[in-house]
């Protein structure tokens, strides 16, 4: 399926609603599949403990950008993805 298009179910709207309220300080997720930054949840109070497929690291400038577009693995000679 692609990834890039599942969206937040009503779990991560109820825990942005109780961020909002004060509620939820922070969330420490092993989830790597964006949907709590979908949800809007504040990055600055969301560690994502297994990374996120969706972002992109650059180690030059250190500027991180999120891909709307899932990226396809290919196979290289030694069958290793």
């Amino acid at each position: 399926f692609d990834l890039a298009r599942v969206q937040p179910g009503s779990q991560y709207g109820a825990m942005l609603t109780m961020e909002r309220r004060g509620f939820v300080d922070a969330i420490v997720t092993q989830n790597y599949d964006n949907l709590f930054r979908k949800s809007g949840f504040p990055v600055e109070k969301l560690f994502e403990v297994h990374g996120n497929i969706m972002r992109e690291h650059c180690p030059d400038c250190g500027r991180e950008y999120e891909r709307t577009f899932p990226v396809e693995q290919e196979d290289n000679d030694d069958g290793d993805h």
